[in-house]
């Protein structure tokens, strides 16, 4: 996806903070909902006189409560304005006690002081963070970020629907088919009010955007070629700032275009229009060149001005089939598989969404679908399934029914069990690093090729003992390394087009009771093994395009443990 320019002149107002709350006589952190209805409707109907049809289905909205953990937490973290970088250190290296007993600002029985020196830093509102006394905004050079909460932040929700049909087939069996569906909205996010805004030439010399001119410039540098003028870069960026830079320190910079090569280096080779904005803000701050003006692409008060947000949105529909047997014969069991889609344009639950990382972001504020794809989390196919089966050897059995009781001991009693699994591969996607709407928030690489040798298949190199997720090894991996390549402009790429392997495991159980004195007395043993075949699930292989491309789907481990077996014996009385 490509986002189109906007046609707005950058807005060079700062953001100011105020305190908040009623003490303070200022707004709200958040605005309570008082609209959170949320109705429900079911229904259950048997077909037909001999009741072993039924059909039933629903539907209803469901609130998640959880928002108020995760702004409880983002409270708990971040101190906003009150945060204090003064120090005050009591004591000396003496010991402990007699060091703080002649510490002057320690009072009696080791009392802390009732005036603290120094004091804490003054806090005057409103507060403007990251402008120096010039009343120039230096965030963005600087890198620094903020993490703040939505004021119209709402209850996420989700809708919530199924439909399905249960009936008894003969052998003691009950089959169940029924769709379910859940589609959140107004989920919880993080966004960058600070991400990359599209820019035109507001001088009128050109029709070129700011993104044109960096597309244009990345196709330069990866073609090897060189470097002729973009006419943005030439007419916003201060006239002539490159050719004197240039001159005046001996670079090879001769225009503004060369200056923006230049400084910005690998980040525009690989279209990371982000942290190329971000490095010439820097060069153009902290070294005095000031070559590049106050909020162009990014607003320069903040690096990063991250915000919680409900701009979460997720679809899930699936089918799931149950084969469910009553005991009967000795043996009894339950099969479950799931066909299912999940379809996010973030997968972070709210409590990670309010960790402070500043990572998983929307794509684009302006363009909430922008990344928009298999959740995370999303699994196609899935089966499941549970048995017990006793053996039918021993007194009162199908086999030796009538053998001896030493003989019993030996062939009688004995039960197995298990649970088999098996899953497809976990979406995934590959990354070109590069950072388009915010510089903390890595865009999906773009893929170009043929989505068939995008599918997962493990195989070994027996001579480099390396495994590989694509077909073909080191030559398939290397294949689908090359249908990928980094954004050009901005651009988004295809999040979550690959699958990881799929992944199949076995538990068992062996089991038998041996009685002692008749119900009075029994001994158990059992016998039990996880992954008892001791199958790697393999998980996802390297897939980013530019750091170490050369290992670009190698599989590095697995996502399960190795078989382990353990044996008990319990006394029942």
């Amino acid at each position: 996806m490509t986002r189109p320019a906007t046609s707005a002149i950058p807005d060079c107002r700062s953001t100011p903070n105020v305190l908040g709350g009623k003490a303070n006589h200022g707004p709200n952190i958040y605005s309570p909902d008082y609209k959170d209805i949320a109705p429900r409707v079911a229904f259950a109907y048997t077909l037909g006189s001999s009741g072993k049809t039924v059909v039933n289905g629903g539907a209803g909205i469901v609130y998640d409560r959880t928002v108020i953990n995760a702004i409880n937490f983002l409270q708990d973290q971040i101190s906003y304005l009150f945060f204090n970088q003064q120090i005050s250190q009591f004591g000396s290296g003496a010991g402990a006690a007699a060091s703080l007993a002649a510490d002057t600002r320690v009072g009696a029985n080791l009392a802390y002081s009732a005036t603290l020196n120094p004091a804490p830093i003054a806090v005057t509102t409103p507060y403007t963070p990251y402008i120096d006394g010039s009343g120039t905004p230096y965030g963005l050079a600087a890198g620094e970020t903020s993490f703040v909460i939505s004021p119209t932040l709402r209850d996420p929700y989700s809708i919530t629907m199924n439909f399905g049909i249960q009936q008894e087939l003969p052998g003691h069996m009950v089959m169940k088919l029924n769709y379910a569906g859940r589609l959140g909205r107004r989920l919880i996010a993080d966004a960058d009010a600070s991400q990359v805004i599209d820019v035109p030439d507001y001088t009128g010399k050109s029709n070129q955007s700011m993104a044109g001119a960096f597309a244009g410039l990345t196709k330069q540098l990866r073609a090897q070629a060189p470097v002729t003028a973009e006419p943005w870069f030439e007419n916003v960026l201060a006239p002539g700032s490159g050719a004197a830079i240039g001159s005046a320190f001996g670079l090879p910079i001769y225009n503004n275009t060369d200056l923006v090569a230049y400084f910005a280096g690998q980040y525009a080779l690989r279209g990371d229009i982000s942290d190329s904005i971000y490095v010439l803000n820097y060069y153009s701050y902290f070294y005095g060149l000031n070559y590049f003006p106050a909020n162009v692409g990014i607003p320069s008060q903040f690096g990063t001005n991250a915000y919680l947000t409900n701009m979460g949105n997720s679809n899930y529909n699936g089918m799931l089939l149950t084969l469910d047997k009553n005991l009967s014969g000795g043996l009894r069991y339950e099969f479950n598989y799931t066909w299912s889609h999940s379809i996010d344009n973030t997968s972070v639950s709210a409590n990670a969404n309010s960790l402070f990382t500043n990572s998983n972001f929307i794509c684009d504020v302006l363009h909430p679908r922008a990344c928009r794809g298999s959740s995370d989390f999303d699994v196609r196919q899935e089966i499941t399934s549970n048995f017990q089966y006793d053996l039918p050897f021993g007194r009162g059995r199908a086999f030796a029914g009538n053998a001896p009781r030493w003989a019993d001991e030996a062939i009688g009693g004995w039960g197995f069990s298990g649970l088999p699994s098996y899953r497809t591969g976990l979406a995934q996607s590959a990354y070109s690093d590069a950072y388009l709407a915010s510089f903390d928030n890595a865009d999906p690489a773009i893929f170009t090729g043929n989505r068939a040798d995008l599918r997962a298949k493990v195989n070994k190199n027996t001579s480099s003992k390396t495994v590989y997720m694509f077909a073909g090894g080191l030559a398939g991996s290397q294949k689908v390394l090359s249908e990928f390549r980094g954004p050009i402009g901005i651009e988004y790429g295809n999040r979550n087009i690959l699958r990881s392997p799929g992944a199949f495991n076995f538990d068992a159980g062996l089991g038998k009771t041996f009685p002692i004195l008749e119900d009075k007395l029994n001994l158990k043993f059992r016998a039990d093994a996880f992954n008892v075949l001791n199958h790697p699930a393999f998980g996802g292989g390297a897939l980013n395009i530019v750091t170490n491309a050369s290992a670009f789907g190698q599989i590095g481990g697995t996502s399960n443990s190795a078989r382990v077996a353990q044996f008990s014996l319990r006394l029942e009385f």
